[in-house]
């Protein structure tokens, strides 16, 4: 087999599971109940190359550089490729996910060569990965979350919105803490879904003359009628929720993703966070009480 061969068949086998496994949404439920998904994608990557790398030595005569180079370029350059298409993967997809395939033609390298150091590193991938799923992975969506919020300005108390009984009022009129989480969101938003879990969660362990949660919702993507059917269903506590029938946020804040979070303090925007994860909520807490003080 020549090299060119060889680089051929690996970057077209690597390139088949890298499409496949980013795509793959039907894995194991068990899994998922201990594990993340991004996690299971890693080892996934790890694994196969780790097979690629021992089946392609058996099949060639090239020095194992050349197997091994032949095998990540492809996928290397995949994850490369976010770095136009899609930056808000960066650092996750690339250049993190990189390290798998490398680290699998490692594990293929020394299966062949060095025996003990073959199972001990199979060993180390156990707690290697834990470490991946429970604190790496956690920390690096988050940062993405934070990285890729956009910014407002302090000019916000005075945004007229609509009550569940259709009434206008003022913001500055529905907050009287320190502290206010305004939550952008609509019917329907899946990640908004987790983030109220964890602002409900959040208002049970902070004080309401501390910290109000005001939840707005778009009234461009959710209707008068459902939007109070959501507020009387989910209703929690000391939670607000107000109709933006106005547009407000489409219109001045020029919020494009949900959920879109503004933390004010004493009327003055502090922080703000676009996206959720159940993920990052660890962080996000651990966040949060850091500026709510």
């Amino acid at each position: 087999m020549t090299r060119f061969t060889l680089f051929i068949l690996a970057s077209i086998v690597g390139f088949l599971f890298i499409c496949t496994i980013y795509n793959f949404d039907l894995v194991l439920d068990a899994l998922l109940e201990f594990f993340e998904r991004l996690t299971l994608i890693y080892f996934s990557i790890t694994i196969f190359f780790l097979f690629l790398f021992r089946f392609l030595k058996t099949k060639t005569k090239q020095p194992d550089f050349i197997i091994g180079l032949c095998c990540i370029l492809c996928p290397i350059a995949i994850d490369a490729s976010v770095l136009i298409t899609a930056p808000n993967f960066v650092p996750y997809r690339f250049p993190f996910a990189s390290l798998f395939p490398v680290l699998g033609c490692v594990l293929g390298y020394f299966s062949f060569q060095y025996k003990k150091t073959f199972i001990l590193g199979l060993l180390l991938l156990l707690p290697f990965f834990y470490i991946t799923d429970q604190y790496i992975i956690p920390k690096m969506l988050f940062y993405a979350f934070e990285r890729d919020s956009k910014k407002v300005n302090d000019n916000l108390y005075h945004t007229t919105f609509y009550t569940t009984t259709g009434e206008s009022i003022e913001l500055q009129d529905t907050i009287k803490s320190k502290y206010a989480i305004l939550e952008c969101f609509f019917k329907g938003c899946a990640p908004c879904e987790e983030k109220r879990v964890a602002l409900n969660l959040l208002s049970d362990t902070i004080s309401h003359e501390k910290l109000s949660i005001v939840f707005i919702c778009d009234g461009k993507l959710t209707s008068q009628k459902d939007f109070r059917e959501y507020a009387e269903k989910h209703s929690y506590k000391n939670a607000i929720y107000l109709y933006d029938g106005n547009g407000f946020m489409k219109s001045k804040l020029k919020v494009k993703g949900y959920p879109f979070e503004i933390l004010l303090k004493e009327g003055k925007v502090i922080s703000t966070l676009s996206g959720f994860s159940e993920i990052i909520q660890k962080n996000y807490f651990e966040k949060q009480f850091k500026l709510i003080q």
